[in-house]
């Protein structure tokens, strides 16, 4: 009687064994899929702040092209790129008569406000600076 039991407690799993494993198994996809969202989620901002700051700094390197001509003041605008609408604001603050410092700002439309900022300083119009 004692070698029929163990065969035939050998031939499978019990409900409550089952229904153990299934539980763990839930707890352990729960949290995969709490992670795969959260990382998601980071990947898709950091995309974002990338792009921002391609666009801010693309904005100062035009200041700073066009910077011998005039510093055109503030200045703000959008444009549509990767299927986002970006926003873009340039802000100019007059150091002394022979400096500028100008701040870039960039961000998405969707999140109504700007996530970088490059702060550049720019010569007055006319003027060369040179570093020693």
């Amino acid at each position: 009687m004692f070698a029929y039991h163990t065969k035939q407690r050998l031939q499978g799993f019990t409900l409550i064994e089952v229904m153990v494993a299934m539980m763990i198994l839930a707890i352990g996809f729960a949290g995969l899929m709490h992670a795969l969202g959260y990382f998601s989620h980071r990947h898709v901002q950091l995309r974002d702040r990338f792009w921002t700051q391609n666009i801010a700094w693309n904005h100062a390197v035009n200041i700073h092209l066009e910077a011998k001509k005039s510093l055109a003041g503030n200045d703000s605008g959008q444009m549509d790129m990767l299927n986002t609408t970006w926003n873009w604001r340039v802000r100019v603050y007059e150091v002394s008569p022979e400096l500028y410092r100008v701040d870039v700002d960039a961000g998405t439309l969707s999140s109504r406000n700007y996530t970088t900022r490059i702060t550049t300083f720019v010569g007055a119009p006319g003027n060369i600076m040179h570093t020693p």
